[in-house]
């Protein structure tokens, strides 16, 4: 079938235009028109031959944007080519090209030369295999989860061949040879349909847990990140599922999550919210500066026997959270350990009407991605007490050159206490202390300044601030 042809958009994985009035065959083609060469220049050998095939993808993109013909047999399998589109990324691959060197003042010259006949052929032999993997995988689709699970295994083919196919599809329009395009077997879905399979699913309600585990973990698998440490999902009730719950254990499983929990990069902290005939679980990625990205959100349906509890008693446990600056005048850190720790834990139950157990914050439960309400629930206590210590060390000289050095320490420590069963009422503490001495060791020093503002605490409470 013959008609004209006026305007075209080419190929499979963008917007490309090509303007059509004459097409020769494969076998008719020019020099010009069969060898495309590009040059590159650069200080080595690597940077010239990058350079010569970034020209090379451009002069493949001007020769199609250029060329004109008016007469075209369409085939079916190519009016598909020629109805689509294309944007060529920076990640295309070329293949079929020779290089050549020459050495010049200041580093290199190279020439990158493609004949569009030879590279049409060697497109085709490449990808075909590989597209043929993906559809005889697509054949085997089932359930939900065993789709999913055929994504995953296809993935990588699709990538590949879209990553090719972008100069493939060019060279195949100027190569001009319906035969090879009608061999030119393609994939039957892209990333892009991957990518809205999986939206869609996780906008549906599942009563599969696994393929909820699949749809959470999906982007993270994708990417190059490495000890992620999998917590429990957190409900808004004080309850969880655990790590070896079905969805958090596939999840660590399907990233190969780091056992490791002391020094993680990465927390993959779940929260859980009851809707009305099911459960949105959603997974935030958390890094070691506190910054927290939501992943992933499913909507599952969970039995009451999924989630386990940890309430009890909790009217003298405490939630301790400290923080600590010890610093010379001059600003330089001086090591402390856990100083502020160990003097809060010794002296503030002088601040309870019962001896208080103090708890440290459990890994998982960041302050980044929990409210006050949560962090009481799931750590089930009474009080919340926030500890801030800043200590400065400082030298007073003598008044003449016989007399010592006077070493001094200041701290000025602040407190909030959040009371969580009288509707997380708050009350705020801020005392100094200051500790001198002749002999200079760092650690007696900030010790007693340290101990001294805890006591002024106790002794004077809120007068402290005044």
């Amino acid at each position: 079938m013959k008609i004209l042809v006026i305007l075209l958009q080419v190929l499979i994985f963008g917007s490309l235009v090509m303007v059509v009035q004459h097409q020769p065959t494969a076998a008719n083609l020019n020099d010009e028109q069969r060898v495309k060469t590009s040059e590159g220049r650069g200080v080595t050998k690597q940077e010239a031959r990058e350079n010569a095939l970034f020209e090379l993808t451009n002069s493949l993109l001007v020769s199609v944007q250029g060329k004109t013909i008016t007469e075209i047999e369409v085939t079916d399998t190519y009016k598909r080519l020629f109805d689509k589109s294309i944007t060529i990324s920076s990640g295309a691959k070329l293949i079929g090209v020779d290089i050549t060197y020459i050495e010049v003042d200041g580093g290199y010259v190279a020439k990158a030369s493609m004949d569009i006949v030879k590279a049409a052929k060697a497109y085709v032999d490449y990808l075909a295999p590989i597209a043929r993997r993906v559809n005889k995988s697509l054949e085997e689709n089932s359930l939900a989860l065993e789709e999913l699970r055929i994504y995953k295994k296809i993935l990588p083919d699709i990538t590949e061949f879209e990553t090719y196919g972008q100069i493939a599809d060019i060279v195949m329009s100027l190569n001009h040879n319906a035969q090879l395009v009608e061999a030119f077997e393609k994939p039957r879905i892209s990333t892009a349909d991957i990518k809205k399979q999986i939206n869609d699913l996780k906008l549906q309600v599942t009563d599969d847990q696994a393929l909820a585990a699949h749809l959470l973990s999906w982007d993270l698998e994708q990417q190059p990140l490495n000890n992620i440490h999998v917590c429990p999902v957190f409900g808004h009730d004080g309850r969880r599922l655990e790590k070896d719950h079905l969805i958090p254990a596939t999840i660590a499983g399907l990233i190969r999550a780091s056992a490791n929990n002391t020094q993680p990069s990465f927390y993959l902290v779940g929260r859980a919210t009851a809707e009305q005939d099911y459960t949105r679980i959603e997974y935030s990625l958390v890094d070691q500066q506190k910054q927290s990205k939501v992943i992933a959100s499913v909507k599952v349906k969970l039995a009451e026997k999924d989630w386990q509890s940890h309430q009890g008693n909790k009217d003298n446990r405490v939630l301790l959270d400290v923080s600590q600056s010890f610093k010379a005048v001059d600003g330089i850190e001086i090591a402390s350990n856990d100083l502020t720790t160990t003097q809060a834990k010794n002296i503030l139950p002088g601040l309870f009407a019962k001896p208080p157990q103090f708890i440290g914050f459990e890994s998982c439960l960041d302050k980044a991605v929990f409210s006050q309400p949560d962090l009481a629930l799931h750590h089930n206590v009474g009080y919340l007490a926030t500890v801030t210590n800043n200590t400065q060390k400082g030298i007073i000289p003598g008044q003449n050159p016989k007399d010592t050095e006077l070493s001094y320490a200041h701290s000025n420590i602040t407190l909030l206490l959040v009371d969580a069963d009288k509707n997380f009422a708050q009350t705020s503490y801020e005392c100094t202390g200051r500790a001198n001495t002749y002999v200079a060791e760092d650690f007696a020093l900030l010790h007693d300044a340290t101990q001294f503002a805890f006591e002024n605490m106790v002794d004077k409470r809120e007068a402290c601030n005044e």
